[in-house]
This record gives C-alpha cells, sequence and structure tokens, in this order.
C-alpha cells in the first residue's frame, strides 16, 4: 500500500478518486438525512392529524350531547314536573319522575361516553338520575354557576343546560331546572380506547391547567410512568398560555391540540420504539453506504496499485537509473505493454546514438588538435617575432621593437591559455598588448581610456579572453566608419557581488531593430557567424561557467554609439577558480 503513495500520479489519481466518493457519499448521507426528516415530518402530520381527528369527533359528539340535552329541558313532562310538584297527586309525580328518568336512560344507552346524566330542580329539592334510585334530594350544587362546561380531575367532563337558558349569574337569581351530563374519566378511558385501537400510541385528556382528566390505555387515573411523561407538555403549556396546537420531539414525538368547545388539551403521544421501526431503515442505509463506499475504495486502490501504480514504478526506477539503463520485461497485454516496447526501443536507440555521439565527439576533437597542431607552432611564431624584435633593435628601431613585443606578448597569452583561470590582472595586461597593437594601426584617430582596477580586484580569477572580444567588437565594428574622434572607454565595476567589464564607444551605434536583432542572436549563441563569432562565443563561455544573471549584455549609449557589458557573479568566481586549482 505504500507504492501507492510514492508516484505523484498515483496520489492525485486516488486524491480525484477520493474527491468524488466523498461527493456521492455526502449526497447520499444527505439524501438519507433529507428522507428520514420527510418521514418523521409525516409521522408528526400523522400524529396532528390523529389529533385533530379526536378533538373533531370529541366535538361532534359534545354537540349533539347538548342538542339532546336542549330537549330533555325542554320536553313537556320535565316543565310539567316543575310546575306541577307539590300540587299533583303522588301517583302523578311518580309517574312524570319515570317519564323524565326514561328520557336520560335513553341518552346514556345512546351514547356510551356518557357515564350518568341527571335533571337537578333545585327549587323544588329534588334530583331525578338516569339509573336507581331514580330521584334523590337535592343537597346543592359546587357547578352551579351557570358554565355549561366544566373539566375536574375527579369528575371529568361535565355538561350542563340551564332553564330558563336567559338565566345569569348572580346573587339570587337561579334557574328554575338544568339538564347535566358527566363524562367520567372511565367513561373517557373506554371512548379513547375505541379510538386508537391496538397501537402502542397514548392519547391523555388534559384541562387548562395540565390536570389529566383521563387517557387511553389500562388506567384512567395518572400513573407517576405518566407524569413524566407529561411533565414537558405541562412546563410548554404553563410557558405558552395562548398556545393552540404544538408538537415535540424527544425520545418521543408529542401532538397536542386544543378543544376550545370543550376547553380539554388532547394529547397524542407516539413512543420512540414506533418512530425508530421505520426511521431505522435509514440507518441501515447509511451503514450499508459506507460500508459500500470502503469496500469500492479498497478495492479501486488495489487494483490502481497492481495495473497502474507496479508498472508506473519499473519505468520511473529504469527512467531514474542515469547509469545504468536496462530493458524491463513485463507480461503486460494493455496499453502499458506498448509503453514498455516504446522505452525499450526509445533506451536501444539512446544508447546507441550515445556511442555515435562520443565516437564523432573524440574523432572532432582529435582532427580539430591536429588542425591546430599545424596552424600553429608556438616555438616558431616565438622565435620568429623574437627574431623581428631583435633586427629592431639592432636598428634602433624602438617603433617597431614595441610592436614586436606586444605582438609576443599577445600571441603568447592566446597560445599557451585553455580554459584553465586567469587572473584579473593577466587579463588587463593582455588587453594594453592588445590596444597598443590596435595603437599602431589607428596611431591617433581613435583613443582608449582604460580606468584603473583596485589592487583588490587584480587578484580575482576568471576565465581568459573575455574582455578582448568586446574591445576588438569595439574597433572593428564601432570605429570602422570613424576617421578622427574615436573613443573607446573601457571600465569596470563591483556591485550586489557581480563584478562586471564595461566597454562603450561613439561610434554610429545600431538601431533599435537592429539591437533586439543583436541580443536574440547573441542569447542563442550563434557563434557560426564571423559578424558576432566574439560576442556571441563570450556570453556562451560566460553562462557555461557561471551562474545567477552572470552574461553578456548589449545596449545603446545615452550620447551615440554602443556599449557592451560582461556580468560575472563573484562567488561563483571563486568556487570555479577552488575547484580548477
Amino acid at each position: 500500500m505504500k507504492m501507492i503513495f510514492k508516484l505523484k500520479t498515483s496520489r492525485k489519481l486516488l486524491g480525484s478518486v477520493i474527491f468524488v466518493c466523498i461527493g456521492f457519499y455526502v449526497m447520499g448521507i444527505l439524501g438519507n438525512a433529507y428522507s428520514r426528516h420527510i418521514l418523521l415530518e409525516q409521522m408528526l402530520g400523522s400524529l396532528d392529524a390523529q389529533a385533530a381527528f379526536i378533538q373533531s369527533r370529541m366535538e361532534q359528539d359534545i354537540d349533539s350531547l347538548l342538542k339532546i340535552q336542549n330537549t330533555v329541558l325542554i320536553d313537556l313532562n320535565t316543565s310539567k314536573l316543575n310546575v306541577l310538584w307539590g300540587g299533583a297527586g303522588k301517583y302523578e309525580n311518580t309517574l312524570l319522575i319515570k317519564r323524565i328518568s326514561g328520557r336520560l336512560s335513553e341518552i346514556k344507552e345512546m351514547y356510551t361516553i356518557v357515564d350518568k346524566a341527571e335533571m337537578y330542580y333545585p327549587r323544588k329539592g329534588i334530583v331525578i338520575s338516569d339509573s336507581q334510585p331514580i330521584m334523590r334530594h337535592y343537597e346543592g350544587d359546587k357547578y352551579y354557576d351557570y358554565r355549561m362546561i366544566n373539566a375536574d380531575q375527579e369528575e371529568g367532563i361535565v355538561f350542563t343546560s340551564y332553564f330558563p337558558a336567559q338565566a345569569l349569574k348572580g346573587e339570587g337569581r337561579n334557574a328554575a331546572y338544568y339538564c347535566r351530563i358527566t363524562l367520567s374519566p372511565e367513561s373517557l378511558n373506554l371512548a379513547l380506547n375505541d379510538l386508537l385501537g391496538e397501537g402502542e400510541e397514548s392519547i391523555y385528556l388534559l384541562s387548562e391547567e395540565g390536570n389529566m382528566l383521563s387517557a387511553s390505555g389500562g388506567n384512567f387515573t395518572e400513573t407517576e410512568a405518566d407524569t413524566v411523561r407529561l411533565e414537558a407538555v405541562r412546563t410548554y403549556l404553563a410557558e405558552h398560555k395562548d398556545a393552540q396546537s404544538f408538537r415535540m420531539q424527544g425520545e418521543e414525538l408529542v401532538s397536542c391540540i386544543y378543544s376550545a368547545r370543550t376547553g380539554v388539551w388532547i394529547v397524542y403521544l407516539c413512543p420512540d420504539s414506533v418512530i425508530s421501526k421505520p426511521l431505522s431503515f435509514f440507518l441501515l442505509l447509511n451503514a450499508g453506504l459506507t460500508l459500500l463506499v470502503i469496500v469500492l475504495f479498497l478495492s479501486y486502490t488495489f487494483y490502481v496499485e497492481r495495473k497502474l501504480v507496479k508498472p508506473l514504478d519499473r519505468i520511473m526506477d529504469a527512467m531514474e537509473d542515469r547509469n545504468n539503463h536496462y530493458i524491463i520485461e513485463e507480461d503486460e497485454t494493455d496499453e502499458l505493454a506498448v509503453i514498455y516496447q516504446r522505452y525499450n526501443q526509445v533506451i536501444s536507440h539512446v544508447e546507441e546514438l550515445g556511442r555515435e555521439n562520443l565516437e564523432m565527439k573524440y574523432q572532432a576533437r582529435l582532427a580539430e588538435f591536429r588542425q591546430l597542431q599545424y596552424q600553429i607552432r608556438p616555438h616558431f611564431l616565438y622565435n620568429s617575432i623574437f627574431m623581428i624584435y631583435r633586427m629592431a633593435r639592432a636598428e634602433e628601431n624602438e617603433t617597431i621593437a614595441s610592436f614586436a613585443r606586444h605582438l609576443s606578448k599577445y600571441y603568447q597569452y592566446i597560445t599557451r591559455t585553455n580554459d584553465c583561470f586567469v587572473s584579473l590582472e593577466q587579463e588587463i595586461e593582455h588587453i594594453n598588448d592588445y590596444l597598443e597593437i590596435q595603437k599602431a594601426r589607428f596611431g591617433e584617430r581613435i583613443r582608449v581610456v582604460m580606468e584603473p582596477v583596485s589592487e583588490q580586484m587584480k587578484a580575482l580569477k576568471i576565465i581568459p579572453l573575455i574582455l578582448q572580444p568586446l574591445v576588438e567588437n569595439a574597433y572593428e565594428h564601432g570605429m570602422k566608419n570613424c576617421l578622427e574622434g574615436g573613443l573607446i572607454r573601457i571600465g569596470t565595476e563591483y556591485h550586489n557581488g557581480y563584478f562586471s567589464f564595461c566597454v562603450e564607444d561613439n561610434g554610429d551605434g545600431l538601431s533599435e531593430n537592429e539591437l533586439t536583432e543583436l541580443r536574440r542572436r547573441i542569447n542563442v549563441e550563434e557563434i557560426n557567424s564571423e559578424e558576432i563569432h566574439g560576442l556571441a562565443n563570450t556570453n556562451a563561455r560566460i553562462r557555461r561557467w557561471y551562474k545567477g544573471e552572470s552574461g553578456l549584455y548589449v545596449d545603446s549609449r545615452e550620447d551615440g554609439g554602443f556599449l557592451a557589458l560582461v556580468k560575472i557573479l563573484v562567488e561563483e568566481i571563486y568556487v570555479q577558480s577552488s575547484g580548477g586549482g
């Protein structure tokens, strides 16, 4: 596995694959999370719908009960008993009481949610019930405040209709009689169980204060478990007095809706076990997606390492081995086989070209050496110039003697100096000899000004014959049309780690286009051109030996003429000189 991280190409390839895998994986996770959110919202919506259905069903039953309750109030037997009680006979009173009790029994039989139905005659001091005893003595009423609906933790939900309906709350203003229907916690429990069925959900009926009136399940009284489950709901009701509905998410999903008709909160609660079953699919889907991404990535990594990384590593090892080029032998049948074949062909061809190139270089060097041997015979040349010098002295011709001496020193310098290093002082002396020879040729037409060189810089080691081509170019091209007043200035300078020669003349100079073309030809080292051979060769030699910005730079002078500048990195000079010594 380590090999796959060795090559940059394989790392980039794996990086792109990881990026794509992560992208698809994140999309899958986000998609699953969104689907889970949608499913959870649907479940909450279902809870809201169930709670709304229970509210609607309860309010429908209550409206129906209130209508029947009002029919009992206006029944002839009810009003007749109120009028005739105390004036009629016992038989007639008993008959009216049985008829009213029978009517109340019919209400209870029609609505199983009703626990008891009663008629109250406070002025007569009697109460008629739907069950035995059908009549009892009236002893007062805690709901005697003309409220039609009351929710009580012990009694349940109580509905009361008064006659006359215009009776108002206040002292000394009592209703003649009223009908009361009671939905006890037990009857409400049975009704909620019928609505809920056999599911794991739970329904609670709470008063406005948060007291439990009834609930679904086996018990209709509040237990400790019910108190824990309803704690968050009661806290919310205490903090939000004006709320009409809300939902809560936690270990359980809760949907709460307020029935303004009855003043009762309907709390529909779904336990965590019901939620986790459909949502567990998404957990399994995420786990499966994660496992699939890991398996695919590992499989792809193994395949890439075997089919791509190892073959590329063999090629890289072969190409990085500069000393021993070897032929790659691999049993591949895909595109890599073509690469191996072409690589082997290139290696064989390179080795053959290398042998041919070495042979050609050897033959060229040998021919050049022999040619120089025939062209230059130093001893013959030195002896001949020395004879000229002795003859001039014998004739007492100092001009010829001086010319011969400088010419002798000139040829001695260029024939004995190869690519080894010389001191700056030796190079300056050689230029002085060259200038004396040119002075004999041009006379007073051209004046040369050489700035002095510091004693510290004279010991500097440089490659030889880099200043002469610049001066020679000034004579041959800058001053070729000069008949008088010619000036060549030679200067040296040290700045920012670079030592430089500067040769400038006041000749005709070059146009901008000519200067651009000259720079191009110097930079491409066009040494075959006789016209710029000296400059191009000087630039090539400097760049070969020195680094940085070392090289030859040409430009036009502001006052007219031409300027050639050689820059040499001083640090590199000392390194090369110490290595060549």
